[in-house]
């Protein structure tokens, strides 16, 4: 039995992240599964409106990738300073969404530390068989 996915799934897909996501939220000690536990429970750092998303490729481990740039000197947000702890996820949102989140190097920041995250892919893989 053959398996198959249309790129334009993966396009599609990618073009609404890329158009909706406006925050990268920088998390601790939990995953997130709302963006109200991304913004509030969990928020370490977060920086709006600095989403560098590079042209939609194949992947090279199947199917499609969509890259993000390197984000400089996230700061704490806001003016005051944000708790300190260890910094466990990436969380990409919208005004009213969680839309995506990933592991990152875990990293202990204390308050008013600025971060980088070096540039990384979300990818959509081709289907595959498990026989």
């Amino acid at each position: 039995m053959g398996l198959f996915m249309n790129d334009v799934l993966a396009q599609k897909g990618f073009d609404w992240l890329s158009s909706t996501s406006n925050r990268i939220v920088i998390n601790t000690s939990h995953q997130p599964t709302t963006k109200a536990q991304a913004t509030s429970t969990g928020n370490l750092m977060a920086i709006s409106t600095h989403l560098d998303f590079a042209a939609i490729a194949n992947s090279t481990l199947s199917g499609r990738k969509l890259p993000i740039a390197k984000t400089t000197d996230i700061t704490p947000k806001g003016s005051s300073a944000t708790s300190a702890g260890v910094a466990r996820h990436i969380s990409l949102i919208s005004g009213t969404t969680l839309i995506y989140v990933t592991q990152c190097t875990t990293r202990s920041l204390t308050t008013n530390d600025t971060v980088t995250i070096s540039s990384w892919a979300i990818h959509i893989l081709d289907p595959s068989s498990s026989t």
